[in-house]
This record gives structure tokens, C-alpha cells and sequence, in this order.
């Protein structure tokens, strides 16, 4: 998943630093969604790609 990052900030585990208009990309929805809920990449933190609802339960299809 790849998001355009708003805020510029360092990872903490690689120590990459990320700019303003740089993208960020991982596979992992929760860093993601982390990153997003904190203000530093753009977009809904929930995309519904994950699997996993806003309150942390699984998506079930109606």
C-alpha cells in the first residue's frame, strides 16, 4: 500500500527519514493506519483493503 506522505517524520525502525510529497510504502495496514491517524499520510486511515473494520474487528460482507 503506498501513501503520500503530508508530514515529514523518521521511521523509527529503519531511520528513514520521509519529506513532505514522498511516498511511503508498506504492507503493513496497521503501520499505515497508524501513520494516517497521526497526520503524517494522506487518506482515510480505514481504506477497507485491510480486512479490518474501524473498531478493529473484521469486515463481513452483507
Amino acid at each position: 500500500m503506498k501513501k503520500k506522505v503530508i508530514l515529514g517524520f523518521e521511521e523509527t525502525a529503519s531511520k528513514k527519514r520521509y519529506r513532505a510529497g514522498d511516498e511511503y510504502e508498506s504492507k503493513d495496514a496497521k503501520r499505515i493506519k497508524e501513520l494516517t491517524d497521526l497526520g503524517l499520510l494522506e487518506g482515510a486511515a480505514d481504506d477497507g483493503d485491510d480486512g479490518i473494520g474501524k473498531e478493529g474487528t473484521p469486515n463481513k460482507p452483507e
